[in-house]
């Protein structure tokens, strides 16, 4: 790329450099096989070499002399051609010629491509095919159940037959008051099996204190069933209660006395079972006969019907018919006493009923 190699370069030993007047090589363009004639070499004049340096001065910058300076620098294309006045003829031929192959391949590309499209388009592509959707029929399953083998049962071991339960008359079922009967008395001597458990006397024997008198015919006179000669007024199984301000009771001690909780000044007596007494006050004045109070106050007795007696303390009293209502009177109030089965229908208490109304009393 240069016309002639630089004169500071260090020629090889045992080598001559070439003559300054040496003809120059013939260049010949490649695209016209035209020989370029090389320009004619301009002579210019000889440099005149610098002055050399006054001892005890130094360079700018204070460096010393490079030897080889000028070497490393190649002179360019241009900057050669502008000083020797020749035209870069071949590199602008060059790069038209690659400048047009270039472009006719694109252009064959172009054309192949848009030829091959349009043929593919139109000739080779297929619509697609949408195949038909098939719904199968929704199957119902049956399951059957398995199919168990058969259970093999042990032979059975009959428990012992046990004896059939009594039956008993139903808790719920309430039989009237005037329906109700005596309970049972199981050696007839005139007390219930009830009585003879409050006097401390033998179910089975008549006369349990052995004195020739039946059980129930003593406690009617007065006496204790179980002690020979002794009376009831003596006894330890009985007591006197007090009932109100005015009258008093005699009761056995096993039985509870507790105010009414339905009306206000009434008492109520529990026993050992579900027969109760019930206790009721009446005030009465004193000009007004016991007859006359009672046709007024009571309804659907006859007076008439009413068995009258004296207490021990010398009062009158009056009992109806059934022996279970007692009423006793002095001048200004009257007491009354029901024995009541509470819907149980037994009368447990007749006889200790009995005695206990000849033994109402003033306080």
């Amino acid at each position: 790329m240069f016309d002639e190699p630089p004169q500071n370069l260090p020629v090889e030993p045992g080598k001559a450099p070439p003559p300054k007047n040496a003809p120059r090589p013939v260049m010949q363009d490649k695209a016209s096989d035209v020989p370029i004639t090389p320009p004619t070499e301009v002579q210019e004049p000889p440099a005149v070499p610098p002055a050399p340096a006054e001892p005890g001065t130094s360079r700018p910058g204070n460096e010393p002399e490079d030897m080889f300076a000028g070497m490393d620098e190649v002179p360019s294309e241009e900057s050669t051609s502008s000083a020797s006045g020749e035209t870069p003829v071949k590199a602008v031929e060059n790069k038209g010629s690659a400048g047009k192959i270039i472009g006719i391949v694109i252009a064959i590309l172009i054309f192949v491509g848009v030829i091959g499209g349009g043929v593919w388009y139109f000739f080779i592509r297929q619509e697609p095919v949408t195949a038909p959707v098939v719904v199968a029929p929704v199957q119902t399953i049956i399951e059957e159940p398995p199919v168990l083998p058969p259970e093999i049962i042990p032979p059975s071991i009959s428990p012992p037959a046990e004896p059939e339960p009594v039956p008993e008359e139903p808790a719920d079922t309430l039989v009237p008051e005037a329906l109700a009967v005596v309970s049972q008395d199981t050696d007839s001597d005139g007390l219930t099996d009830a009585e003879e458990d409050v006097f401390g006397t033998s179910r089975v024997l008549a006369d349990s204190d052995g004195d020739t008198f039946d059980d129930g015919s003593e406690v009617e006179s007065g006496y204790d069933p179980s002690v020979s000669g002794a009376r009831l007024i003596d006894s330890r199984s009985f007591a006197f209660v007090d009932i109100g301000t005015m009258w008093r009771l005699f009761l056995p001690t096993s039985w509870v006395l507790q105010e009414d909780p339905v009306i206000l000044g009434d008492f109520i007596v529990e026993t050992a079972t579900e027969n109760t007494l019930h206790v009721h006050f009446d005030q009465k004045p004193r000009i007004l006969t016991f007859e006359d109070w009672f046709g007024s106050n009571v309804s659907g007795v006859d007076f008439a019907s009413l068995v009258q007696g004296t207490t021990e303390s010398g009062d009158s009293y009056w009992m109806t018919s059934d022996g279970r209502t007692t009423y006793v009177t002095d001048d200004s109030s009257i007491i009354s006493v029901r024995l009541m089965t509470n819907g149980s229908g037994r009368i447990d208490f007749p006889t200790v009923f009995k005695m206990m109304s000849k033994n109402i009393e003033q306080i």
